[in-house]
């Protein structure tokens, strides 16, 4: 057996450390196992489970750079780590050395033990170079032949045993700095995440077990609601002969708030400021309020009418910018508003000024509590995001059931079952961070909090799969084969799509925008415009994320073929449900 740990720590002798301090392993539903690439796009299967392998020894290391201050108790923990691994299976070795006759279990038992035992020295420069000493210390002692009492595997594992024993006692003797390590995961999805339990390292329970269907082939409620709302839209557009972007730009435009009662604030103000009756009581404040809000009011006279004149030239691009500019208007009527208090407190003390300057108040009052309304939509559609995001630092935040931990009784594993994270969807994000905990150095003070490591996975459907889509079509019938005369070249169609798509474990590119799928068309198309829907069934191909569509199908009803495409225009407009569809669901 001498021999043996001569020729075994000889081959350990180039063995390097890990590069990282998580190694995640991924186990599909059927069964397979990988290793996932952290240098990779870090793709994993959704209805997977997922085992996460902690490097003590890398930890330490992590530790020890950060605070180069903790350098010898972080030194002496890691030998301290390196002794316990290489040991945990000492006891076991001893009885079979000391057996007289070991049976054949025992001698394989005692083989498999001290090949792990020797795996370990190799994997550590200072305990092996230590356990070689103690092989040439343990030849000069009992010589070549060895002892039968003492064989050398056991004088080896004792004087290990000891040295561990001096080492924790060290550690103790030199008053260590208080920290703890923990690993912690997070779903991060559009509504803002969420925790996730990771077994062996916190208390959390597990969120609803769902697990994410492969095979989709019908319509969901909200979809046949979509659908039908669809169809309505398909009828009133094909009743226009508008194109579909200035169809959009025209119901945008028609939503826009009437700020006509602005002009008519500025010029009763105007009229109030050129009264020769009310020129001696207008104090010096008084009128310079009063100059800054017809200014301000003719400002804003400016940016209003600029929008609306260069509404009718924008194109797809310039449609981003609609936000930003009423949030613009918004803020400037607000400023308005605040001098519009200012007036209404000096005006009061002036009893020749007060009716009039009361009917001016309560004019821009209502102006200002008109246009209010119309932007609540705005206001709730921000108010929503800042909520998202608040619920995802409020989940962050690390509480009581999230275990601590010192590097030598960190759990070597931890284990993540992705179908007990609750709802999800293609794309959602998994976070795993390895953190250094420090408490707090006064009380009612956080504790401090540094991350070691972190990664970003991505869930993603691997594979194949089917999905039930609505979405608006525009479609060209063959006219050849008509027996009426069409109105126009192109008409709107609901459809429905049953969709057969592809996620890749490689490619975050292929699965966030191009996104390829391929499948069966279901259209209710009215080329006759006579009210009646008829029925198609064509092929349909999709890409990009779905932001474009393009088939052939049949009308049976007419029977008269036609090609099809879609487009999912990059913008939402409130109001206006063309927009809010897609050829295909948004992934």
């Amino acid at each position: 057996m001498r021999k043996l740990i001569t020729i075994v720590l000889v081959c350990f002798l180039g063995i390097s450390g890990f590069a990282q301090i998580v190694t995640i392993q991924e186990k599909a539903d059927n069964g397979k196992t990988r290793t996932v690439e952290m240098s990779g796009p870090k793709i994993v299967d959704i209805n997977s489970s997922l085992e996460v392998d902690v490097n003590k020894r890398e930890v330490l290391k992590a530790i020890e750079l950060q605070y180069p201050q903790l350098k010898t108790q972080v030194e002496l923990e890691s030998k301290i780590d390196a002794l316990q691994k290489a040991l945990e299976n000492q006891e076991s070795i001893i009885n079979i050395l000391q057996s007289s006759m070991p049976s054949r279990d025992q001698q394989q038992t005692f083989f498999f033990q001290i090949d792990r035992f020797l795996m370990l020295v190799g994997q550590n420069s200072e305990l092996r170079a230590q356990v070689n000493a103690l092989y040439a210390e343990y030849d000069n002692v009992y010589g070549i032949t060895g002892s039968q009492d003492l064989p050398a595997e056991a004088y080896i594992i004792q004087n290990l045993n000891n040295d561990l024993d001096k080492l924790v006692e060290d550690l103790n003797t030199s008053k260590p700095q208080a920290y703890s390590v923990s690993l912690l995961a997070f779903k991060k999805d559009p509504s803002g995440g969420d925790r996730v339990h990771v077994k062996n390292f916190d208390t959390y329970t597990e969120r609803d077990y769902v697990t994410i269907d492969r095979w989709v082939t019908t319509l969901s409620e909200e979809q046949k609601k979509k659908l039908e709302d669809l169809r309505a839209k398909a009828e009133e557009l094909n009743k226009s002969n508008a194109t579909l972007f200035d169809e959009l730009k025209q119901l945008f435009k028609a939503n826009f708030p009437n700020l006509d009662c602005i002009g008519e604030v500025k010029d009763n103000l105007n009229d109030m400021l050129q009264d020769p009756q009310l020129a001696g009581p207008f104090t010096t404040d008084l009128k310079n309020i009063s100059s800054k809000i017809y200014k301000d009011l003719g400002s804003l006279q400016v940016l209003i009418d600029l929008f609306n004149k260069n509404f009718d030239s924008w194109d797809v691009d310039t449609v981003f910018q609609a936000a930003d500019a009423l949030k613009n208007l918004k803020q400037e009527f607000e400023s308005i508003s605040i001098s519009f208090d200012s007036f209404k407190r000096t005006a009061a003390s002036i009893a020749t000024l007060q009716t009039k300057a009361d009917t001016l108040v309560t004019s821009f009052t209502g102006c200002y509590s008109a246009l209010k309304d119309d932007y609540d939509n705005l206001t709730k559609a921000l108010s929503l995001i800042v909520k998202r995001q608040s619920n995802f630092i409020k989940n962050k935040e690390i509480g009581k059931e999230v275990l601590k931990f010192t590097a030598t009784t960190l759990p070597q594993k931890g284990f993540i079952n992705l179908k007990g994270t609750g709802n999800r969807s293609n794309g959602d994000q998994l976070l795993i961070e390895v953190v250094l905990r420090f408490p707090a150095s006064e009380d009612g003070m956080p504790e401090q909090i540094i991350t070691l490591e972190e990664h970003l996975l991505t869930m993603q459907l691997i594979g194949i799969r089917s999905e039930v889509a609505v979405g608006m079509l525009l479609m060209n019938p063959n006219e050849s084969s008509l027996d009426f005369e069409p109105e126009r070249k192109f008409y709107f169609a609901p459809g429905a799509s049953l969709l057969f798509k592809f996620g890749s474990r490689k490619s975050m590119t292929y699965n966030n925008i191009v996104d390829f799928g391929l499948g069966i068309n279901f259209a209710s198309p009215d080329l006759d415009t006579d009210g009646t829907p008829e029925f198609g069934v064509g092929i349909i191909a999709t890409a990009i994320r779905d932001i474009i569509s393009v088939g052939y199908g049949y009308n049976v009803t007419i029977d008269a073929p036609y090609w099809y495409f879609g487009v999912n225009l990059p913008f939402n407009f409130p109001g206006i449900p063309v927009n809010n569809v897609k050829t295909t669901p948004t992934n």
